[in-house]
């Protein structure tokens, strides 16, 4: 389900919402304190698992995809998902796509950019109605719902460690038919289309990984030669995007 893009999982989530029921209220506190613990964690490892259900409802897996988050201080990322490769540095982001096989070059981006969770800011200020899940001494969640505000969504729900205030599952109900495989357009397959629930779950996170720098490293894949970006001989089939002479975008 690649068209649930990269970019999906930016956690900007500081929100200032006053005068509305108490769920909302402290769903905002809550929100706010996540992402400061995010702000906190210097150093960052945790693996994904990303689950794919036919219907809001249903029990039936129609993909299942695992993925890995590693970062280190304001400038080091390292994430794996869906067949997609992302290293960024101080010099540096890149963005290696094996199925479409295309490595993507643009400059470093903002730390805040980085976070590797679902965009709660615009979900807070637009949603109908925010309801407290049933919770424990450890775990907390949220159910937001949107009615008609939201192409995409219909509801998604938050569920966050309560003591470190880190993420540990979010849900997400598609609001109309989703082409789970567009790709397939182009290799004259047929594809599918159905309401999906999508569950994102955050497992084994470490907030003191042990970090090498070379981890965080491109050298493996691009090299610069006389002021020039240029794949190694091992990508020799895939295709250079280089955009770093452009702005940085996320």
């Amino acid at each position: 389900m690649r068209n649930f893009s990269l970019g999906s999982f930016i956690l900007l989530i500081c929100v200032a919402l006053t005068g509305f029921k108490p769920d909302v209220k402290n769903a905002s506190r809550d929100f706010v304190k996540i992402r400061e613990a995010y702000k906190k964690a210097g150093k960052l490892s945790m693996d994904m698992e990303y689950k794919v259900y036919q219907g809001h409802e249903s029990d039936l897996l129609k993909e299942e995809h695992t993925g890995h988050y590693l970062k280190s201080g304001n400038d080091n990322l390292y994430m794996e998902l869906f067949g997609t490769l992302t290293i960024c540095n101080r010099e540096i982001k890149m963005v290696k796509d094996d199925s479409g096989k295309v490595v993507l070059l643009t400059k470093p981006v903002p730390e805040d950019t980085k976070q590797p969770l679902v965009d709660m800011e615009k979900m807070l200020q637009v949603c109908s109605q925010v309801t407290a899940l049933p919770s424990s001494k450890m775990v907390k969640g949220y159910h937001l719902e949107f009615g008609d505000q939201i192409m995409e969504m219909k509801a998604v729900e938050v569920y966050f460690d309560t003591t470190t205030y880190l993420v540990q599952k979010v849900i997400l109900f598609y609001a109309k038919d989703v082409d789970v495989h567009p790709e397939y357009k182009w290799k004259g397959k047929k594809s599918e289309t159905y309401k999906p629930r999508l569950e994102v779950e955050y497992q084994h996170i470490n907030t003191n990984p042990v970090v090498s720098e070379l981890k965080f490293s491109a050298d493996k894949y691009i090299k610069k030669t006389n002021n020039k970006w240029k794949l190694q001989p091992a990508l020799a089939k895939y295709q250079l995007l280089d955009q770093t002479t452009q702005s940085a975008r996320p």
